[in-house]
């Protein structure tokens, strides 16, 4: 009877493996989606020197001095719910505050390479309108604000 306890259909095992693989292959998307933003942001932390992200997590050590602020959100319903115990693998940065004389129109394509972008705040930088107007024919889904995009 006990030899009977363990025997289970090949379609059964079958369910269970893909049933756990789905959320196991979801996490690691995840976490190569956050290592792909970490990369980014090192980049422009070399270009720079000084970019910081609003989750808690520092970037450059720059104290007061901050140019650039990056701020992480959750992208969708599962990855909200999943925030919640490992917010640093579900969130994506949305928003991307600019605020130095530092940026031109070259930083612009380091900016285009964040997947999950929505906001750009650009404020007292060098930043052209023709490069705001490439950047927007790029990226049309981001929403550009400050006294740079007027």
């Amino acid at each position: 009877m006990a030899s009977n306890l363990f025997r289970f259909k090949i379609r059964t095992i079958l369910a269970v493996v893909a049933l756990a693989a789905i959320p196991c292959a979801w996490s690691a998307q995840n976490y190569a989606a956050m290592k792909h933003e970490e990369r980014l942001l090192n980049l422009l932390e070399v270009e720079l020197g000084r970019t910081e992200v609003n989750n808690s997590q520092l970037y450059g050590g720059c104290g007061w001095a901050i140019a650039c602020t990056a701020t992480r959100e959750p992208t969708n319903p599962f990855n909200k719910m999943a925030s919640f115990f490992f917010p640093d693998v579900f969130e994506r940065i949305v928003r991307i505050e600019l605020s130095s004389a530092e940026y031109d129109d070259e930083f612009m394509e380091s900016i285009e390479r964040f997947p999950h972008l929505k906001y750009l705040d650009l404020n007292k930088t060098m930043i052209s309108q023709s490069g705001i107007l490439s950047f927007r024919d790029k990226r049309p889904d981001v929403k550009i604000s400050g006294d740079a995009a007027r």
